[in-house]
């Protein structure tokens, strides 16, 4: 948690109480999306709002938009949002208005990387009253329910059935009489991938399926096409959890989900879910075998602020603040990196941005000055003049190589 000391005890109080009354988790956050405060029972790494980044920064660009808002997630699942005062943000939540299975709560889970909480179940419109209610202390508004719950798509709620289907693989469908996999199958694809063991995933690739998956009813093949999109979340979230940056994973995944859509047997669909696992491991190799070999005797702080870089080189980083999330000053964290990586903070920010964008020329279509822009660069005459620095070519023509790198050289 950061900068809590600008909480006001009155605000604390007031929250604890209200935590206590819905028994449901409630955040307060700033809008650089800080957690000030976290209330009801949950620690950081049970929360979602905490632990997924994208999760945070949506949240905080609706409330640029409307101050009261529930925001919908997956599987019916929800977190209520209102403004508060001095520009920080309350988040209550997640609740749900429906009976979970386990599979959906797991999900949830490890869709934004948390440990496995159950999500209680809370009236809509109750919850709908609180927000009204804080929303009306701060703002002196005076809404109605139906200006809360409005903010739900009502198509949603209809597709409730089409909404549960990844929901459905993800459960263990005891009525039918094959044992199903016991869980382990996705463990060892994640710990391939997360630890870029290669010849691992392929034997794990290769190996006999014991047990049976969900089945999806009805339609053979979107039963096999949810699966394999699963398979893709379940391998992209390891390549996050990795290392690599997640504008880079969004990208690929989006991409073999399309793929997916697109398919019309069976083989073409396990193949391409498959082939998915696949780059996303050899991508973590690429950034292990080019990356720093720390040692037992490496400082702690000097690993945690190289994690934080490499994991967030899409965002705004200063050396100050990576400083403080380390919890050293800014002085000695260069001091650690000239003396243990031959670099300065800022070289090292750079030519691990230019690496990482090499990902985003190959597997996206996006342009040049868009790489630039999600990958932090100021603009992109700066994103080319850094990438030409370290690999001697322009990120344009590096780009049609990485295109025509499997037509014959007469071709070329």
């Amino acid at each position: 948690m950061d900068d809590i000391s600008s909480v006001k005890k009155s605000d604390a109080f007031y929250l604890e109480t209200l935590s206590h009354i819905t028994s449901l988790p409630i955040l307060m956050i700033n809008t650089k999306g800080d957690i000030l405060l976290n209330l009801g029972g949950w620690r950081d790494e049970d929360h979602a709002v905490c632990q997924d980044k994208v999760l945070n920064d949506e949240i905080i660009a609706k409330v640029n938009e409307k101050n009261i808002f529930i925001y919908y997630d997956i599987f019916y699942i929800h977190f209520g949002v209102v403004k508060w005062f001095d520009d920080k943000i309350i988040i209550i939540g997640p609740f749900t208005d429906f009976d979970l299975s386990p599979g959906a709560v797991r999900a949830f889970s490890i869709k934004h990387n948390t440990n496995l909480k159950p999500i209680s179940k809370y009236d809509f419109v109750k919850l709908a009253a609180v927000l009204i209610q804080i929303n009306f202390l701060v703002t002196g508004e005076e809404l109605m329910v139906n200006d809360v719950i409005g903010t739900l798509e009502v198509k949603d709620r209809l597709n409730h059935e089409i909404n549960n289907q990844i929901e459905i693989v993800l459960k263990r469908h005891i009525e039918i009489s094959a044992p199903h996999n016991d869980g382990s199958w996705e463990v060892i694809r994640r710990k391939c991938i997360m630890q870029a063991d290669v010849k691992g995933l392929n034997r794990h690739i290769n190996a006999p399926f014991s047990g049976k998956r969900g089945v999806i009813a009805n339609n053979p093949i979107r039963n096999l096409k949810n699966l394999a999109i699963v398979d893709v979340t379940v391998s992209s979230r390891a390549a996050l959890d990795a290392g690599l940056d997640s504008e880079t994973v969004y990208t690929i995944s989006d991409g073999y989900i399309l793929q997916i859509e697109e398919c019309k047997t069976q083989s073409d669909i396990e193949s391409i879910a498959n082939l998915a696992a696949n780059e996303f491991c050899q991508l973590v190799k690429k950034i292990k075998d080019s990356g720093v070999k720390f040692s037992i005797n490496t400082p702690e702080v000097l690993v945690n602020a190289y994690n934080y870089i490499l994991r967030n080189l899409n965002q705004k980083l200063n050396v100050t603040e990576i400083a403080q999330k380390v919890g050293i000053s800014h002085d000695y964290l260069e001091k650690l990196f000239k003396r243990e990586l031959g670099s300065t903070v800022g070289n090292f920010i750079l030519s691990s941005r230019v690496k990482n964008s090499q990902n985003l020329l190959k597997n996206s279509n996006m342009s040049i000055s868009e790489i630039a822009m999600v990958m932090g660069f100021s603009s992109s005459s700066h994103y080319i003049k850094a990438y030409k620095s370290i690999f001697n070519i322009t990120p344009s023509k590096h780009r049609i190589r990485f295109k025509n790198r499997y037509l014959p050289d007469e071709i070329k």
